[in-house]
């Protein structure tokens, strides 16, 4: 069985229209600075860089050991959906309490029609995030059974 990269190689369009095959060719940190990420691609044959500032990418410091536990286990993009989905439901949690003392005027049962209105959106997005991370991993086993 031979490994071929599919996430490795796409297409894109320049601004000028035309279309390019590119290759990922690696990645790594710059040591210097705010340590920023650099990724290295192939574009129609010639070499291209990309660098992310360490500065944008400090925004996943406080979950960096929770994403790459997940990342680890599920792959890149799964393993962060997995933590997405948990700060998702987290902010459930924070919600729901909050409901527990506002209440609604209308009917002191339920909870006030912002906090339910929350609620539902932050769960209409877990169904979504659920919904990717079910069709990646069906993407996956597919490709998996065919090679």
């Amino acid at each position: 069985m031979t490994y071929e990269p599919i996430h490795e190689r796409f297409g894109v369009t320049g601004s000028d229209g035309q279309r390019r095959e590119v290759e990922f060719v690696r990645s790594g940190f710059l040591a210097q600075g705010d340590r920023p990420e650099l990724f290295f691609f192939r574009v129609s044959g010639e070499e291209a860089v990309v660098g992310i500032s360490g500065g944008s990418l400090a925004r996943f410091d406080d979950h960096k050991d929770e994403i790459a536990h997940y990342e680890q286990m599920l792959g890149a993009h799964r393993g962060r959906l997995a933590v997405t989905l948990d700060r998702v439901t987290n902010a459930m949690v924070l919600v729901g309490q909050h409901g527990v003392y506002c209440h609604s005027q209308r009917d002191a049962t339920k909870p006030a029609m912002d906090i339910q209105i929350i609620t539902q959106e932050l769960g209409k997005a877990k169904e979504l995030i659920q919904n990717v991370m079910e069709e990646l991993r069906a993407e996956r086993e597919n490709r998996l059974r065919t090679n």
